[in-house]
């Protein structure tokens, strides 16, 4: 449930999402990990730059799994109960680990026609994602990893210390907007 818009402009609207759960999925074999998501999840790993859409078996609950890098991808839920019963899986592995994420991560959605200007000025068009596309770049001078939803909607998902940057920063273009 994302909280009511915290910044607007003709044609966009940026909310803030607090209920999102977050946890880093590091693992060293890519294969063998995505094998072991299957039986709680129904899928595997995304592929490079990817994002997959998953139903958690044991609740129904609906999750993203958000391509990070080859050796890391990020587990989004609307509840901590598959993030949960993972690390519970996981305990004792080797070879994966998983990293709560969700007090360190801002999530940040992004909607309307104007999507993709914000993002231009922030950044850079080589950083905005396509729908169903997760990319890391540079957003007003910070790392922020980047998931296009679908056409005119992202979220965008900062480290927390830095968040202020950037909701600051998202402030002054949105004032600066053309009407």
């Amino acid at each position: 449930m994302r909280t009511p818009t915290i910044y607007s402009a003709d044609g966009i609207a940026v909310d803030l999402d607090r209920t999102v759960q977050v946890a880093s999925l590091r693992y060293f074999d890519a294969v063998a990990f995505s094998a072991r998501l299957t039986s709680s999840f129904g899928c595997g790993l995304p592929d490079a730059h990817g994002a997959v859409r998953a139903k958690f078996a044991a609740s129904g609950e609906e999750c993203i799994f958000l391509w990070r890098g080859p050796t890391e991808t990020w587990l989004l839920s609307a509840t901590s109960m598959p993030i949960a019963a993972l690390e519970r899986e996981l305990a004792g592995a080797e070879d994966c680990r998983l990293i709560p994420q969700t007090g360190g991560i801002l999530v940040l959605h992004v909607e309307g026609p104007r999507t993709a200007d914000l993002m231009e000025r922030l950044g850079s068009t080589a950083s905005i994602p396509g729908a169903g596309e997760t990319l890391t770049g540079r957003f007003a001078d910070l790392t922020v990893t980047v998931f296009g939803v679908q056409a005119n909607e992202v979220v965008l998902l900062v480290d927390r210390a830095y968040a202020d940057h950037l909701r600051g920063w998202i402030r002054e273009t949105l004032a600066d907007f053309p009407t």
